[in-house]
């Protein structure tokens, strides 16, 4: 039945900017493009960009995401 109501859901992982299935150096440099502004991120790069949670991608992102690399 049609109600006209849509819902679209998406899922990311956090730190997989790329969405290749690892955790890297690729990732690092994306998210660095992101929080300078050099690119426009989709919805998914975004919430997996956002790795504290706080709307924002920033620096903080970038050192955990470095951390959750080299398994601090």
């Amino acid at each position: 039945s049609r109600t006209g109501y849509f819902e679209l859901t998406y899922s990311c992982a956090t730190g997989d900017i790329n969405s290749d299935g690892t955790i890297d150096v690729l990732d690092v440099v994306q998210t660095i493009n992101i929080a300078m502004s050099f690119m426009n991120p989709t919805e998914t790069q975004l919430c997996a960009a956002d790795i504290n949670d706080d709307s924002t991608v920033d620096i903080l992102d970038i050192v955990l995401l470095i951390n959750i690399i080299i398994g601090r």
